[in-house]
């Protein structure tokens, strides 16, 4: 009795099944580490975007309106807390108003730039 077997044999399945399961494990982990790479860009832009926002607050909110400039225009290039991180503020002065422009530079070099516009009392 001869047995002419057409298909595949039980190890011969088991082989392929442990070589595709490698090889989603690789794309898993390869598409993973991008998603985690991507939440973390966007994690640095919230933060930047908090952090000029607060900046454009504390200004706002400051009732020495005619000494904004000396008060708040500089470059902190470093924030306590947040490392990476640098804030530029500019205040631009004009007639009966003011520009107030908070940039962040994020420690991946991005910029992230809030403004707003104040009037004179």
């Amino acid at each position: 009795m001869t047995t002419d077997s057409q298909g595949f044999t039980m190890v011969e399945v088991l082989i392929a099944m442990v070589l595709l399961g490698f090889a989603v494990l690789g794309v898993q982990a390869m598409l993973t580490d991008r998603l985690i790479g991507d939440v973390g860009v966007q994690d640095e832009r919230a933060l930047a975007s908090q952090l000029a926002a607060d900046r454009l607050q504390w200004i706002r909110t400051d009732p020495a309106y005619t000494e904004l400039e000396d008060e708040y225009e500089a470059t902190e290039a470093s924030l306590p807390g947040f490392t990476g991180f640098k804030r530029i503020t500019e205040i631009t002065p004009a007639d009966g108003y003011t520009t107030l422009t908070v940039r962040v530079v994020t420690p991946r070099d991005e910029i992230v730039a809030r403004t707003t516009v104040i009037a004179a009392p």
